[in-house]
């Protein structure tokens, strides 16, 4: 059972939502409660929806890996071992 008192609809929706359904569908509970509770369930719906959308039309982030991936020749980097004219 989940304790309800002093806590708001989000608090409730987060740990128990069938609650909040059947309470929307008792006779008892006040109408304003309804309201309140039919209100949020649309936000999360639409909340879902954008968030779907979203995830559909938007490429992802990009990376900060160069663009080319290509590895470096090794024979372009000098190395301790090489003979250089200058020395």
């Amino acid at each position: 059972m989940v304790s309800i008192k002093g806590k708001t609809l989000k608090e409730i929706y987060k740990e128990a939502p069938g609650y909040l359904e059947w309470l929307s569908g008792q006779d008892r509970t006040d109408p304003v409660i309804k309201k309140g509770i039919e209100m949020m369930f649309d936000a999360v719906k639409q909340n879902g929806n954008q968030k779907s959308n979203k995830q559909e039309q938007t490429p992802p982030p990009p990376t900060n890996e160069p663009k080319d991936t290509q590895p470096e020749k090794q024979e372009d980097k000098p190395s301790a071992t090489d003979d250089f004219p200058f020395e």
